[in-house]
């Protein structure tokens, strides 16, 4: 898997720097699966330098064990970004589960403002990572002026150029998937996806930005697996998701991450296992199923 050309053109991409942070060494990108209740994956979340998590999907309570307390970064989609700035400017609860534990809003000069409610050495987000084009700028205006008052929360947002790099990676990956594992992409769509998913976003800006990756949550695919579909959310994937996004072939990629050891998947529902092991066995290659830790 690491000799695939697109393995190598992705490692050969310049390393990026966000919001001031350049090389980490450690990240966790940990997504919203509801196989990750079924396991106490938390200590191992948290022990990361860098976590990366996605929408408004909850890390207190019941949910702690299972997939840790600390988040550095939030990647929003579209829906969600409209959502919690609507919910904070109409000073509703502030629906970002970080936020809503370490600042608190106030009104300044006529505006609403986040200032933080804790010692500033105890906050953990760093910031909010937004990637959908389709409201990138009022979002990124939103943000930017509730975050004004709190200097180490802060908004980026991916830039067109970055995006579309995304998707020129994700293209090789494809291409490569077709090649050598065609009994995999049969199960793709005909045609390019529509949109990645925040996921595919976090992991390909985590490939440049991180030493080691290590992934929750993200692959999962096929059935409902245990737990739901989002763990504290949806039973089921909306149609949009469907429309939108290539699920079966982003979930190829990121086993290929792993079989190269560019990342590792730290965890798998059984359906995706399942369905891993029976590909396996029908094509004979190596290895390129996620390897549950």
């Amino acid at each position: 898997a690491l000799q695939l050309p697109s393995m190598q053109a992705l490692l050969k991409e310049p390393k990026l720097t966000m919001m001031g942070t350049s090389q980490v060494e450690s990240c966790a990108v940990v997504g919203n699966a509801g196989h990750l209740t079924q396991k106490a994956y938390g200590k191992a979340v948290d022990s990361h330098n860098l976590v990366v998590r996605f929408n408004v999907q909850p890390t207190s309570g019941q949910f702690k064990k299972a997939v840790g307390g600390k988040t550095t970064l939030r990647f929003l989609n579209q829906a969600r970004s409209n959502f919690v700035c609507k919910a904070a400017t109409t000073r509703d609860q502030v629906k970002l589960p970080e936020v809503a534990k370490e600042y608190k809003l106030t009104q300044r000069q006529g505006r609403t403002k986040l200032v933080p409610s804790v010692n500033s050495t105890a906050l953990t987000l760093h910031g909010v990572v937004l990637w959908h084009p389709g409201n990138m700028l009022l979002a990124h205006q939103c943000f930017s002026d509730l975050y004004s008052d709190a200097p180490k929360l802060q908004v980026a947002a991916l830039s067109r150029k970055l995006r579309e790099d995304m998707r020129v990676a994700m293209r090789r990956f494809r291409r490569d998937l077709e090649l050598y594992f065609p009994a995999i992409a049969r199960d793709f769509k005909p045609v390019f996806a529509k949109e990645l998913t925040s996921g595919a976003h976090a992991l390909l800006l985590a490939t440049r930005m991180c030493s080691t990756i290590s992934i929750f949550g993200i692959s999962a695919y096929g059935g409902v697996e245990q737990g739901g579909y989002q763990y504290g959310g949806r039973p089921q994937l909306r149609v949009s998701g469907h429309r939108f996004h290539d699920w079966a072939m982003e979930s190829a990629v990121w086993r290929l991450l792993h079989a190269a050891s560019v990342a590792t998947v730290c965890s798998v529902d059984k359906a995706e296992e399942a369905l891993s092991d029976s590909r396996r066995g029908s094509t004979g290659s190596s290895d390129t199923g996620s390897r549950p830790q």
